[in-house]
């Protein structure tokens, strides 16, 4: 009898069964979630712009930072090491943002600015930092200093999260908008980012940092109250007091530039 069959089909056998418990056992990836309500991404990877920060807005969408970093001398900033695993989020950004996110030297038409979806992977560990209502009494502080433009939206920095790495993934649309892989990897500034393709629709751009960089932070919205008070017959305007609101919508802003460091000229505009 020929033994020959049952040695060939046998091991077939045993790798079409190992082969399918692996399909039917294998943990499918997490599909990217949401941004939390309220957080936001930083313009880049920064070590800069710690919880604390204060940082306004204009009409014209122009965000400014506020306070010095000497300004936080006093405030405690409380951290520590999340084992979350590897998480993957998506938002929406310009193509503007989406480049300085990547860190690509890659000037954008100002009319290619329309949102596209932005998805990203954090890896283990991240870092999570954030101040406690301590902060309060710099917010006025701040404001003495600097002044309240009163039709600007002022914000404060609460919690921040922190990685050493950062998978970004592109669409093939977004990649040949951006002049393709060719020059996309001509562009790429930092030594430890990589642009690897994942299958015919999808690329990834990975980057890796030195240190932890601060990739998203959840603020608190700075809301002025002046009150008045009657005080022989003749309403007294009393020291303005200084509120905070979770924010629950993106905040949307074309740039950062560098805030003046005086208050504003007129008084109506100061605390």
């Amino acid at each position: 009898m020929d033994y020959t069959i049952y040695y060939i089909s046998i091991p077939i056998i045993i790798a079409v069964a190992v082969a399918g418990w692996i399909i039917v056992h294998r943990k499918p990836p997490t599909p990217p979630t949401l941004l939390p309500e309220g957080w936001q991404l930083y313009d880049f990877p920064t070590n800069g712009e710690p919880p604390g920060t204060i940082f306004r807005i204009t009409k014209d969408k122009h965000r400014y930072i506020v306070n010095d970093p000497g300004d936080l001398k006093g405030v405690a900033l409380a951290h520590c090491q999340e084992a979350m695993g590897t998480t993957s989020y998506k938002t929406l950004a310009s193509m503007g943002s989406s480049v300085k996110l990547l860190g690509l030297d890659i000037k954008v038409d100002v009319s290619a600015q329309q949102n596209q979806e932005l998805k990203f992977e954090i890896e283990n560990p991240t870092i999570k930092e954030w101040v406690t209502d301590g902060i309060r009494p710099a917010l006025k502080k701040a404001f003495e200093k600097y002044g309240f433009i009163i039709d600007n939206r002022y914000f404060v920095i609460r919690e921040a999260r922190s990685t050493m790495k950062i998978d970004y993934e592109l669409s093939k649309n977004l990649v040949d908008s951006l002049g393709g892989e060719a020059n996309i990897k001509g562009k790429i500034g930092a030594t430890a980012t990589a642009l690897e393709r994942k299958n015919d629709l999808t690329y990834v751009l990975k980057r890796e940092f030195s240190e932890p960089m601060r990739i998203m932070f959840n603020p608190e919205e700075i809301k002025k109250q002046e009150e008045e008070i009657t005080f022989g017959g003749a309403p007294v305007k009393q020291p303005p007091k200084f509120t905070l609101e979770p924010v629950k919508e993106r905040i949307e802003w074309t740039e950062t530039v560098n805030a003046p460091r005086k208050p504003p000229e007129k008084p109506s505009l100061g605390v």
